[in-house]
């Protein structure tokens, strides 16, 4: 069962959620070690913004560990979520959601490489007001004991783009800093001097949402084969209003995280409408020169 929510302002749901449930309250929370965790979801657990409850946990981790979190529930459809941090009383800037560890299942499962000392870890229901009894499995793997080879498995690429529309702000285009956390360097790069030879217009419209308006619902991620081997294509899929959008996220691996090479938007009969590379070229031309 997936929870229906815009991703575009989760973020801001996801901050209300995080805060505490009646001001002036603290939020509970203990301490998540590696192995198995058995908890419960009650009536006087904290609800989350939607009406359903929590179980707000705190994993320490070594900063570049390969993080595999697996809560399962034969009471409730589970849904897991995994927000930097220390204190559940407090927002946090990134975060992964997951509500099906395998197709149809009622299990949730999140595997991402951590880029934080700590997280908040938010046992949690698909559905409102649901109780019982859940499994919260972790499994940390260090830094040093990660093959280098299957370092960054084929399901994080998956993440970064779901936490690039979860974020309100994922990046700044006149910050290149902010931008080389999602795109590779040249990229970075091309859409950072585009933005300072047009004085802030850039490409004249969001290629995220591929238009200039930003209603967005009905999201799926889903990977596919890239150009190479190493360059795996996550396609997002989504609504803008009632217009259906698809866009290809070529994707290179980083040394801590998937990076976006190329974003290609395709129209309803499946022809490529533009590529961001291509854009950018176009749009390079056009810019007075500084």
């Amino acid at each position: 069962m997936a929870r229906t929510h815009n991703p575009a302002t989760w973020g801001l749901a996801l901050a209300v959620a995080l805060a505490a449930a009646t001001a002036g309250e603290a939020v509970a929370q203990s301490p998540l070690a590696a192995g198995e965790t058995r908890g419960e979801l009650t009536a006087s657990d904290d609800r989350m913004h939607d009406g359903s409850y929590r179980d707000c946990h705190v994993l320490t981790v070594a900063p570049g560990s390969e993080v595999t979190l697996t809560q399962a529930s034969t009471a409730f459809d589970s849904y897991l979520i995994a927000a930097v941090g220390s204190d559940c009383a407090t927002s946090a800037v990134s975060w992964y959601v997951n509500d099906d560890a395998r197709d149809g299942s009622l299990d949730a499962a999140l595997r991402f490489r951590a880029i934080a000392p700590s997280y908040v870890v938010l046992a949690n229901s698909a559905g409102p007001g649901e109780t019982g009894p859940y499994l919260l499995t972790t499994r940390v793997v260090r830094p040093d004991r990660i093959d280098p080879a299957v370092a960054l498995s084929l399901s994080l690429p998956e993440v970064q783009i779901n936490n690039l529309y979860a974020s309100d702000d994922p990046f700044d285009l006149d910050d290149l800093a902010s931008l080389r956390r999602w795109f590779t360097p040249s990229l970075a790069r091309a859409l950072n001097r585009l933005q300072q030879r047009t004085d802030g217009l850039g490409l004249g419209f969001d290629f995220l949402v591929d238009g200039q308006d930003s209603d967005l619902s009905n999201f799926r991620f889903s990977l596919h084969p890239g150009p190479a081997p190493d360059q795996p294509v996550v396609r997002a899929e989504f609504l803008n209003f009632d217009t259906p959008v698809r866009l290809d996220f070529v994707m290179t691996a980083g040394e801590t995280n998937w990076l976006i090479a190329n974003v290609r938007s395709f129209g309803p009969d499946g022809d490529e409408k533009w590529a961001l590379n291509n854009q950018i070229a176009v749009a390079m031309i056009d810019a007075p020169r500084r």
